[in-house]
């Protein structure tokens, strides 16, 4: 019997080991988008008149000060799941200044508020007459717990209070108990409350100097590691209104929205190499745009356009324009289902230029074919396509941190290319820790990881950026040619989490793989790792001309397999010849010829500078060796 028992225990310990070898995400240390934000001081000289009214489309992290006398709560879009309309006001366990709180425990704690600049009630300021318990005065808001980020613990909660200017005191008025969000949708049938409340206190609240605020109680998760520990407790606030003249049935609002941030045009990446993309530029795009959401929030039926166009800093590329349909309230029907407004074709691609870089904007607009008091109903989305010297899965802003809790673990983040390339870095997003991460790791590059083949690998150090949304830059001692498909990522050298930022917003397929020591295996989690290779950087790129023909330097074939490399200039005899790696080594030196043999290069991307041993005038071109 005691055998049965211990082999049990030992089973579950095992069990336990394994699974603490395993990749783990974490919620964010510190926000460095809070932290960027100077300190938070509210605009408000005199107190608010009716109506008052946010739903937190914005792009400052912080609460309008206009509205908000406190900037605790976190302004995005990030964590926000199937909300009202884009943007949330999120209450965490992190304070004002991005960190978590010092008073944080296990134990359910004060976290974060979201209080309102002072609210005159006692009066209206268009009919100069004092409010009556008869004029039907409501606070209305959404709220859902979690979100994309942590699932508050039925300990924790969010409280909602209001301030009596007559008493100088809060009263608690509302709360709701933590859970995930999927419980809270069985629950409820809804990924976000409406929550009406009437103010018929008149004694109370009917004042000057009326406040309401919401705050969230917190707890930690207690870990032995300081590396492991995260924010948590999650709740999303959106569409704050307070007004007269409604009700317990008032739950309509005339507004037509986008919901989410638009997909990206290209079919893999947020954001890819400009040459990379001029390679295959059809199949690089999208056939489809999945999942824009929109929300009819009024009580009426509306028929809508809906259409997004394509510019450069040029011309205009193109425009979509959608077949007109009817959308439903949200409260019937949910988001718009019309496949055209839902799921919108992509009609082109990007028009090519002959550029290292580029950026498109694309801007989606649905409007009513109506109009209602002389205006047409509806919203705008503004997007950005840029096209530099690397790919990405992420879109520059972390709302988790990854990382492999073991010794030796290895994590693998595939690319495909259009054409062979030279990688020359590779950038890392490290979420900013409260102690300082100095960790070393192995960076790698795999040319496949079944079988495994490294093409490169050194030990580094984690150097966590000091910037909002800062990659780290890691150059390669040696240029790496690849093809077809490669993987970059690391392998750890101890248990410390390497907090690697995570974007929760998209969730590439079989992008992210992990090895913890029995094999590689595809991720659980979705969303992608920030890390980017970036290829063709060069320390002499300023003095590359991009229009071959402005230059009297020619040389040919380019690229080059085998055999001369012809090098013609004017005047050639007053140069001198160096051939440079895009770090910057130098491994070819002569005095001009006509024809040289270079046959001794390895396959990749390298500078030919010709340097006038006269005048200092140097002129310089790509070379491509590719055998």
């Amino acid at each position: 019997m005691y055998k049965k028992i211990a082999g049990i225990l030992f089973f579950f310990f095992v069990l336990f080991l394994q699974l603490q070898a395993q990749e783990q995400l974490r919620g964010l240390s510190i926000n460095p988008n809070v932290q960027k934000q100077s300190v938070y001081k509210s605009t408000l000289e005199t107190a608010l008149f009716l109506p008052f009214f946010d739903d937190f489309k914005q792009d400052n992290a912080a609460p309008n000060p206009a509205l908000w006398a406190n900037g605790y709560a976190f302004v995005n879009t990030g964590f926000q799941k199937f909300p009202t309309n884009i943007g949330v006001a999120t209450l965490d366990a992190l304070d004002e200044n991005g960190e978590i709180y010092a008073r944080a425990n296990s134990f359910s704690f004060i976290a974060d508020s979201l209080t309102s600049n002072a609210i005159r009630l006692d009066s209206l300021a268009d009919e100069k007459r004092p409010i009556y318990s008869a004029d039907s005065l409501y606070l209305s808001f959404y709220y859902q717990p979690q979100g994309k980020g942590n699932a508050p613990e039925s300990s924790d909660s969010l409280v909602l209070e209001f301030y009596s200017g007559r008493d100088k005191l809060w009263y608690p008025v509302w709360s709701d108990q933590g859970m995930p969000l999927d419980s809270f949708y069985v629950q409820n049938q809804t990924y976000c409350k409406q929550v009406l409340i009437p103010i018929t206190d008149s004694a109370r609240f009917y004042h000057p100097n009326f406040k309401f605020r919401f705050y969230n109680y917190a707890s930690l998760a207690s870990s032995v590691q300081s590396s492991w520990q995260s924010n948590a407790d999650q709740w999303n606030i959106d569409f704050v209104k307070l007004d007269i003249g409604r009700s317990r049935f008032d739950i309509y609002s005339d507004q037509l929205v986008f919901v989410n941030p638009p997909p990206s045009f290209l079919k893999q990446y947020r954001q890819m190499p400009y040459n990379q993309y001029k390679n295959d530029p059809t199949n690089a795009m999208a056939d489809t745009l999945h999942s824009i959401y929109i929300s009819n929030l009024s009580a009426n039926s509306y028929a809508v356009n809906y259409q997004y166009s394509i510019s450069n800093q040029f011309m205009q590329d193109s425009i979509y324009s959608a077949p007109s349909a009817y959308i439903n309230p949200f409260i019937i029907d949910g988001y718009s289902d019309f496949q055209p407004f839902k799921d919108p074709k992509v009609v082109s691609f990007f028009s090519l230029y002959d550029q290292e870089a580029m950026e498109y904007t694309i801007t989606h607009s649905i409007k009513t074919l109506e109009t209602k008091n002389g205006n047409r109903i509806g919203d705008t989305l503004i997007q950005k396509q840029f096209f530099g010297d690397c790919f990405a899965y992420d879109d520059g802003s972390a709302e988790a941190g990854y990382g492999l809790s073991k010794s030796g673990n290895s994590a693998a983040l595939h690319f495909k290319l259009n054409t062979s390339d030279t990688l020359t870095q590779v950038q890392f997003y490290f979420n900013p820790t409260f102690i300082r991460n100095t960790d070393y790791f192995y960076l790698k590059v795999w040319e496949s990881i079944d079988p495994e083949v490294i093409l490169y690998e050194k030990l580094v150090q984690v150097t966590p950026s000091t910037s909002v949304n800062g990659f780290v830059t890691y150059t390669l001692d040696d240029l790496v040619l690849v093809s077809n498909s490669f993987f970059v990522g690391f392998t750890q050298t101890s248990d410390k989490n390497l907090n690697i930022g995570f974007d929760l917003s998209y969730a590439p397929e079989e992008s992210l793989f992990f090895n913890a020591g029995n094999g590689w295996e595809s991720s659980i989690f979705e969303g992608a790792l920030m890390i980017r290779p970036v290829f063709a950087h060069s320390a002499f790129s300023e003095n590359i001309p991009a229009d071959d023909s402005a230059n009297t330097l020619h040389i040919f074939p380019n690229p080059l397999k085998y055999g001369q490399l012809n090098i013609q200039i004017k005047d050639g005899i007053n140069y001198a010849i160096h051939i440079y790696t895009l770090l910057g080594k130098l491994v070819y030196n002569s005095d001009y010829q006509e024809q040289i043999n270079i046959d001794f290069l390895k396959e990749g991307l390298y500078i030919l500078r010709l340097e006038n041993k006269m005048n200092s005038d140097v002129k310089s071109q790509k070379l491509i060796i590719r055998k």
